[in-house]
């Protein structure tokens, strides 16, 4: 809201972002019990107000390694994975020739900052807060957040099914990605993905 208008304060961001999701939210029929919000992976980096503004709302966090992700975007590049595309500010990055000249190394830092924005949330243990990371198995993934989020310990069968989908388009039968041989040239990632997938595990452990 920043970018259009400088000048709007904090209360009216939160007046209006609330009036947006209970417009979207509102239940037409019956059969609405739930109501869920999927967030882009840069809105990590909004995590001290969203948490603030729902503080009784369940979070639920996904992340995967750094090489799978860069791999995902060679095929099929995100466009937070395009330098400029989306705002560098929101993605906390000071833009600079080398990331239009490697768009792969410009990824790299990407991730690395949305690593140590999770890194910042684990800190913070809250206990509405639930992580995955994709390692760690896609449809256990499905049972995890039904047994977090929803408390249920089945998943119905047609959202097991869409797993066999690509994400972004759910007319591809999705058969993993592409093999691509790719080293990581900016080295925290992988220090900092490592960090937040020891933490993520001892979660799971002391659970």
């Amino acid at each position: 809201m920043r970018e259009l208008d400088a000048n709007i304060s904090e209360n009216e961001i939160e007046e209006l972002f609330k009036k947006t999701t209970a417009w979207y939210g509102q239940n037409r029929t019956k059969e609405y019990q739930k109501y869920f919000i999927k967030l882009d992976s840069w809105h990590i980096h909004f995590y001290e107000r969203l948490r603030k503004w729902f503080p009784e709302t369940p979070f639920y966090f996904l992340s995967r390694e750094p090489n799978a992700v860069v791999t995902s975007h060679l095929k099929r590049r995100g466009i937070h994975a395009i330098p400029g595309y989306v705002n560098s500010s929101l993605l906390k990055i000071n833009l600079t020739e080398q990331h239009y000249q490697d768009f792969n190394y410009y990824t790299e830092i990407v991730l690395d900052n949305f690593y140590k924005g999770y890194l910042n949330v684990l800190a913070e243990h809250h206990p509405l807060n639930y992580f995955y990371d994709y390692g760690s198995g896609s449809n256990e993934m499905l049972y995890h957040f039904y047994q977090k989020i929803l408390v249920q310990n089945s998943v119905p069968e047609e959202n097991l099914q869409r797993l066999t989908k690509h994400s972004k388009d759910a007319s591809v039968i999705f058969n993993g990605d592409e093999k691509v041989s790719y080293q990581i040239k900016h080295v925290d990632v992988i220090l900092n993905y490592k960090l937040l997938l020891e933490k993520i595990s001892s979660l799971s452990c002391a659970k």
